[in-house]
Order: C-alpha cells, then structure tokens, then sequence
C-alpha cells in the first residue's frame, strides 16, 4: 500500500508538469502567432500607406478617410499597391486599388482587424466582392496619428479628405495579456512618411496635339514633337515643354 500511495503520487506530479508543459506551449505559440499577425498587418498597412495616390479631379475615388472618433480607428486609402500585398493575385495586374482597414467582431467574439480592398479601374460598374482578409485577431487597438507640418504636432483625427498629412502613425495592439485588454500581447508602432501629394486639377486636363498646318510654308517640324510645328521642344527631365 505504502508503495502505491508513492507511485500514485509519482504520477500526480509527472500529470501535472505535463500540464503545466502543454499550457505554457499553448501560450508561447499563441503569442507568436499574435506577434506573427501583428507584423503582418503592420506590413499591410504601411504598404497601404506608402503607396497612397489623390487626384483632386476625381475625390469621390481617391478621397483619404481616417476616422477616430470610435474604440478603434478606421482608415480608407486610394493607393497603388505591390505585387507582395496581400490579396493581389485575385486582382491581376489592377494594382490601384481602394484598401479599407476596419475592426470587426469575429466569430470567436473577438474583435478582428479585417482589410478589404476593390480595384478602381473596373469594366463594369457593379462589385459586389470586396475580399475581406482578417489581418490580426483579438485586436485590443488600433490607433491612427497624423502629423501636422504646419502645426508641427501630433493630431488625433484627420479631417481633410482630399488632404494628405505628410507623416502617418498607427499603432496596433493583438491579444489579451492575463485577460486585460489594456495589456496586449503583441503591440506594433509603426511611423510611415507619404513620398505622395494631391495633384491639382490643372494638372490632369487631357493636352489633344494639334495638326500640323499644310498651308504653313516656313512650318518647320519639331522633332521631339511631330504633331505641332509650332509648339517649343520638350526638355527632358522637366516633365513638359520649356517657355519659348
């Protein structure tokens, strides 16, 4: 009996640091994986954001909406994306797209940071897919900052849509830390600087070359130009034709 009482708790104290073994496992691969699709969402957005693309002309395609007047931010850019961005496969060589970034709740009951993203150059007007893909779950933040060159500071909301601040950064915050949503497992800041600026509605008027003038006899054709006599030649690396 003394033997069996001994084996018996031999085997309660194996039992119990397998268990303790399995729970600290569970938790390590689960905060890599949370670790893992904080990076990945970072990484998104960031392309997201380098690639933002606004054309005055044409606001209601390329507006830039940031609202943080919520428990998490929401963010909607027009931007011209890479081939390595998430989803672009399904897309094909349509790489200016709008991505949207918003927090949803998921199936699990957690909120999930969900991207979706549509082609703006369509051959047909209706779209009724929009390709949503869930970049973190058990998402505990998602904060938006802007920065303000003329104030030189910070700013908490952008209100401005057919404005780009010149400095974004946005903070995302993934898995519960003991079950305390203000202590997250995995915590990305991330700073991106837009190379990017609207261009003004002068900018995108169409120029049609005229004809050249049969009845011109002292016409003399421009080589950089064929189509106008009578235009002054372009000068290279200046983006348009120089001021005869």
């Amino acid at each position: 009996m003394l033997a069996l009482g001994i084996l018996m708790m031999v085997l309660a104290v194996i039992y119990s640091t397998w268990i303790a073994i399995l729970r600290s496992k569970q938790a390590a691969d689960k905060a890599a994986l949370h670790a893992q699709r904080s990076r990945i969402a970072t990484l998104a957005l960031q392309d997201a954001i380098e690639g933002v693309q606004v054309f005055q002309q044409n606001q209601p395609f390329y507006a830039f909406v940031a609202d943080t007047s919520g428990q998490f931010a929401y963010l909607s850019v027009a931007s011209h994306l890479p081939d390595s961005f998430p989803g672009s496969g399904m897309f094909g060589d349509q790489s200016l797209r709008r991505v949207t970034f918003e927090v949803e709740n998921g199936t699990n009951g957690y909120p999930n940071l969900v991207m979706r993203q549509y082609p703006l150059l369509l051959a047909t007007n209706a779209f009724d897919t929009d390709y949503p893909i869930t970049l973190a779950n058990e998402v505990t933040d998602f904060l938006l900052e802007f920065w303000d060159a003329r104030r030189g500071e910070w700013l908490a909301e952008w209100t401005s849509s057919n404005q780009l601040p010149s400095v974004v950064r946005f903070l995302i915050g993934v898995g519960e830390r003991g079950g305390d949503p203000s202590k997250p497992q995995a915590v990305q800041v991330q700073t991106v600087a837009l190379s990017a600026s609207p261009v003004p509605v002068e900018l995108q008027g169409r120029v049609v070359p005229r004809l050249p003038n049969r009845n011109a006899t002292n016409a003399v054709p421009n080589p950089n130009n064929p189509g106008d006599p009578n235009a002054p030649p372009l000068n290279p690396g200046t983006g348009g034709r120089t001021t005869p």
